[in-house]
């Protein structure tokens, strides 16, 4: 669009609201692998189960609010966040035996962030 001379304008206020439909075995999964992702790049947080406890409640009523009731979803809720839970108690195991960073940092990555790339 751009090269057709369009403009791209970005509205700060605007939301998106998408739905991931997974299991919860997923659901834990996709926790699970986004905080070992977070951890890598800015180190593991502290994530306790009752943070699991409260912001799945919260994800369960958003779903319940939605007339969302089934059994998966509201299960999937809890699961994300434990799977985020394990995940990052997991990178916090890893990194005290390894060392800080757990993944190295992808080099597309690195050559746009540097300016190598035009």
């Amino acid at each position: 669009m751009v090269e057709r001379g369009a403009t791209i304008i970005i509205d700060g206020e605007a939301s998106v609201r998408h739905e991931h439909h997974e299991t919860v075995r997923e659901s834990w999964r996709r926790g699970r692998r986004e905080a070992l992702g977070q951890s890598a790049w800015r180190g593991a947080k502290p994530y306790s189960l009752a943070a699991v406890a409260r912001l799945g409640a919260m994800q369960a009523l958003g779903h319940l609010r939605r007339s969302q009731w089934d059994s998966t979803r509201l299960a999937g809720a809890f699961a994300y966040y434990h799977g985020r839970y394990t995940g990052f108690a997991e990178a916090r195991r890893q990194s005290a035996v390894a060392s800080p960073r757990l993944l190295p940092r992808p080099r597309q990555f690195h050559k746009l962030a540097c300016g190598e790339v035009s």
